[in-house]
């Protein structure tokens, strides 16, 4: 997979998160099927 861009958004990319947060991760891809989108593990 060749991601052309990822983005890290909300309380983490702000800096307000807390101790429990959870990431939120904008992922760009272009040309990325369904089925490879699914095999992606974080």
């Amino acid at each position: 997979m060749d991601a052309k861009e990822v983005t890290l958004y909300g309380s983490r990319a702000k800096g307000t998160y807390r101790y429990n947060s959870d990431i939120d991760l904008m992922l760009t891809a272009p040309g990325l099927s369904w089925p490879e989108f699914n095999e992606i593990e974080l």
